[in-house]
């Protein structure tokens, strides 16, 4: 049986590798659309998949942004613990639950806009699957209509 530390780092590892798959996955498509439109003349039929670029490239930099803070929030929790234990350098014993607050509330808002992030992070992902199939979709029309 899994104590709750193990749980908690279990859980932390497997929403980390949930985020780089994303991140991957819109990478790989923003790379397929390059090639997929590589050597073609430039026309109004190619525009869903610019907007499908830019949805999958602010759905990667979603997905890096809430890996770097993730990152920030395990040191802040660290730097918390240290403080309960009086054992933080540069925090004076009278100031450490002052001290902890304030990181507690740091915590608090980067974990608000994590949860912000992943939500946009998956729309944005699903947003350039739209484009690039209704893109997909009007490039075959030209083509039908030539």
């Amino acid at each position: 049986m899994l104590d709750e530390r193990d749980l908690h780092v279990r859980h932390g590892e497997a929403v980390t590798k949930y985020v780089y798959y994303l991140v991957a996955t819109a990478l790989a498509a923003m790379a397929f659309t390059v090639h997929t439109t590589q050597g073609q003349a430039l026309s109004w039929a190619h525009l869903g998949f610019g907007f499908a670029a830019l949805s999958w490239g602010f759905s990667a930099y979603l997905g890096l942004r809430l890996v770097g803070d993730s990152t920030l929030i395990d040191r802040l929790n660290l730097e918390s613990h240290l403080i309960r234990r009086g054992a933080s350098p540069g925090v004076h014993p009278d100031d450490a639950d002052e001290a902890d607050k304030l990181i507690l509330e740091r915590i608090s808002g980067l974990n608000r806009r994590n949860r912000v992030r992943n939500i946009w992070q998956w729309r944005l992902l699903m947003a350039g699957a739209l484009f690039f199939i209704s893109s997909h979709i009007a490039r075959m029309a030209v083509q039908a209509a030539c």
